[in-house]
């Protein structure tokens, strides 16, 4: 099986692969061999999910890899985590993945994810960094 140390390195070479080719050719070839390899192998981008990456990544990750669509039904699981990074993490994908993708699924995560930030609420530090997400 592939362990999740090699998952997160994998993904890191990919997309310093992506951004060593700027142009948007190279970076359309790179997504797609992601997106063929997360199909032809089954957990492995929940895998690289659960491991998280760049915040800066995500965006063009979630636009360039249309298999990734399936990780909104894990992003909610990812907010019991007791890592806030994972927890915003989660918190960033699941927005992306509902800009690009607006299926009933996608609707039922954020709703989830929704009530989950209403019963964080009294945690200030959550909410303000939620909303100083484009920092990172």
């Amino acid at each position: 099986g592939i362990n999740a140390e090699y998952g997160k390195q994998w993904y890191q070479r990919r997309v310093r692969a992506i951004e060593a080719h700027h142009g948007h050719e190279n970076s359309a070839l790179v997504y797609n061999f992601l997106h063929d390899f997360f199909i032809n192998n089954d957990g492995l981008s929940k895998l690289v999910c659960w491991q998280t990456f760049r915040f800066s990544q995500i965006e063009g990750t979630v636009n360039g890899v249309p298999s990734l669509h399936i990780t909104c039904n894990f992003t909610t699981a990812m907010l019991q985590q007791p890592s806030l990074q994972k927890q915003l993490f989660s918190v960033c994908l699941l927005s992306h993945l509902a800009v690009q993708y607006p299926i009933q699924q996608t609707l039922q995560s954020c709703n989830e994810m929704l009530s989950w930030a209403i019963a964080q609420s009294g945690q200030m530090s959550i909410v303000w960094t939620l909303l100083s997400l484009e920092s990172f």
